[in-house]
């Protein structure tokens, strides 16, 4: 079974939520996730978060960042809870086919890097960098390909008044982080927890109830602006 993922993560705010709104095609892929227990629905993992203090997975409890995360245009799916008659997931699943299209409309010089990215993911990155520059809080670009629950491709961009690179090296299994020309092995983490972490968000283990493909999206899609 493939499981794919292409999103942004940042601290949520409202000055920077009114910004992003501004571009009103964007509306739908803005989501502001401040209580796991509102999406979280698979009876597994709400034993192991809110039921069972003394369940042997209970390692892998994480929380959330003080305020809320900023999620931009998540990939999410739709599963068997959500088989009849749910709107919210039929519209994005069109939504989400062309979810940076409003790229097109911005102005802005692509940030290219050796890891195999389309000139529109490039362009993103830009975006995200001046996003940064402007409202001064960390942004993550995450990418994630996996198979069978291996990863295939993972890649973690953070813009911090610097660029740091984050990525899984398929060749020989391991997470790495490339600076400049430079390539570090990162060591007891992944790509994905040390995205996070630059955002306030500690994961103690690779799990990320978010990326459960069970994970309700619906209760977080903001719409008052």
């Amino acid at each position: 079974m493939s499981w794919r993922a292409e999103q942004v993560y940042t601290v949520a705010n409202t000055e920077l939520i009114n910004h992003l709104a501004q571009i009103e095609s964007l509306r739908p892929g803005l989501f502001k996730v401040d209580k796991l227990e509102k999406g979280i629905r698979s009876e597994w993992t709400r034993e192991i978060f809110f039921e069972n203090e003394q369940h042997e997975r209970r390692g892998s409890v994480h929380s959330l960042p003080e305020g809320g995360l900023l999620v931009i245009n998540p990939s999410m799916y739709r599963v068997s809870y959500d088989d009849k008659d749910n709107s919210f997931y039929e519209n994005y699943q069109v939504y989400k086919e062309n979810k940076w299209n409003f790229l097109k409309d911005i102005e802005i010089e692509p940030i290219i890097i050796s890891l195999s990215l389309t000139p529109e993911q490039c362009k993103l990155l830009a975006f995200l960098k001046r996003l940064n520059e402007e409202f001064k809080q960390p942004f993550v670009y995450y990418k994630c390909e996996m198979w069978g629950g291996d990863i295939d491709e993972e890649i973690v961009v953070v813009f911090d008044g610097e660029m740091r690179v984050y990525y899984f090296d398929d060749m020989n299994g391991e997470f790495k982080q490339m600076i400049g020309t430079e390539i570090k092995e990162l060591e007891d983490t992944t790509a994905l927890q040390q995205g996070l972490k630059e955002i306030g968000l500690h994961l103690p283990t690779r799990f990320f109830a978010l990326h459960e493909t069970s994970f309700d999206w619906q209760p977080f899609l903001i719409k008052n602006f």
